[in-house]
C-alpha cells in the first residue's frame, strides 16, 4: 500500500509538514544555494583570461632624464591579450553547464528525499497513535472487567485469580502504553529534525483516515524511472563532464596564442627635429 498522489493532497497534516520541511530544512537550503552558485560560474569559465594593460618609459637618459634628448627615448602604453587554442573555452563551459546540472539534480534528489522521509515518519507516527488509540480502548474494557471480576468475588459468585489475572493484563496495557508513548516521543523527535525545529516541539496527533492506492507491479515503469530519477541524471551529468574534461585535457597539448599592441609616444627633440610615434605589434605562442 503506498499513498497515491491525490490521496496525498486529501491528507492535510502531512501536506503541511512535507512544506514545512522543505521550507525549513537546512540540508536542502544548501543545496539551493550551491545549486545557485553553481549557475554563476558559466560564464566565467568561458570567458577569456583577463587582459593585461602595460605603461612605461623607454630609453630614457639618465644623465639628464628628458625626453626631448634623445630620439629613441618615449612614453609607451601596450595591451596585451591572451586566447585559448580554439575549442578549449567552449569546452570549459561545457563542463561547467554538466556540473551545474549536476548540483541542481542532486538539489532535486535532496528535495525527494526529504519528502520521502518525512512520509515514512508519518506512517511511523500513524501507526504509533493507532496503537495506542487500540490500548486505551482496551485499559476501558478491561477496568470493566476488573469491576465485574471484583463484584463477583464480592459476592462469593468468582475468583480471587481472576481479579489477579485482570489487574496483571491492566499493568502490561499500562507498560504499552509508555512503550508506545516513548516510540511517539522519538518519532516525533526524528520529524522535527527534518523541520529543523527544536526536538520537543509537539505533534498533533495524526487523524484515524488514511488514504491508501493499492498498485501492482505493473503500476511502476522501470525504464520511465531510471530515465526520471534525478539521482541518476546528477550522475550522467557528471559523465558527460568527464567526457568534456577529457577532450579539453587532449585539446590542452595545443598552443595558446597571445596578442599585443604598444603605442609609443615621443617628444619632439631640443635640437628641432620632429619626432613621429610608434606602434608595434606581437603574436607570441606558448
Amino acid at each position: 500500500l503506498i499513498l497515491s498522489q491525490t490521496d496525498d493532497q486529501k491528507n492535510r497534516m502531512l501536506e503541511s509538514l512535507i512544506q514545512i520541511a522543505l521550507k525549513n530544512n537546512p540540508k536542502l537550503e544548501a543545496a539551493v544555494f550551491h545549486s545557485l552558485s553553481q549557475e554563476k560560474t558559466i560564464p566565467q569559465a568561458g570567458a577569456l583570461p583577463d587582459p593585461q594593460l602595460t605603461f612605461g618609459l623607454m630609453n630614457l637618459p639618465i644623465n639628464s632624464f628628458s625626453f626631448s634628448q634623445e630620439p629613441m627615448t618615449g612614453k609607451v602604453v601596450g595591451l596585451m591579450q591572451m586566447f585559448p587554442f580554439p575549442g578549449k573555452l567552449s569546452l570549459a563551459t561545457d563542463m561547467a553547464e554538466y556540473e551545474a546540472a549536476s548540483v541542481k539534480y542532486q538539489q532535486e534528489e535532496i528535495r525527494n528525499q526529504i519528502i520521502q522521509m518525512v512520509k515514512n515518519l508519518y506512517y511511523d507516527l500513524y501507526a504509533v497513535d493507532r496503537a495506542l488509540e487500540i490500548i486505551e480502548k482496551n485499559k476501558e474494557l478491561l477496568k470493566h472487567l476488573i469491576q465485574v471480576t471484583e463484584t463477583k468475588y464480592a459476592t462469593g459468585s468468582g475468583l480471587q485469580q481472576d481479579v489477579l489475572r485482570a489487574q496483571v493484563e491492566m499493568t502490561k496495557l499500562e507498560d504499552d502504553r509508555i512503550m508506545w508513548t516513548q516510540k511517539r516521543s522519538a518519532v516525533t523527535a526524528q520529524i522535527n529534525s527534518y523541520l529543523n525545529r527544536p526536538i520537543k516541539t509537539p505533534v498533533e496527533k495524526t487523524p484515524v483516515e488514511m488514504y491508501l492506492t493499492q498498485f501492482s507491479n505493473e503500476d511502476f515503469d522501470t525504464a520511465n524511472i531510471e530515465a526520471e530519477r534525478p539521482l541518476l541524471k546528477a550522475w550522467r551529468e557528471k559523465i558527460q563532464k568527464a567526457e568534456a574534461a577529457s577532450k579539453l585535457a587532449h585539446r590542452e597539448l595545443w598552443p595558446n596564442f597571445t596578442l599585443g599592441a604598444t603605442y609609443s609616444h615621443r617628444n619632439d627633440l631640443s635640437d628641432g627635429r620632429n619626432m613621429p610615434d610608434f606602434f608595434s605589434a606581437t603574436v607570441s605562442i606558448n
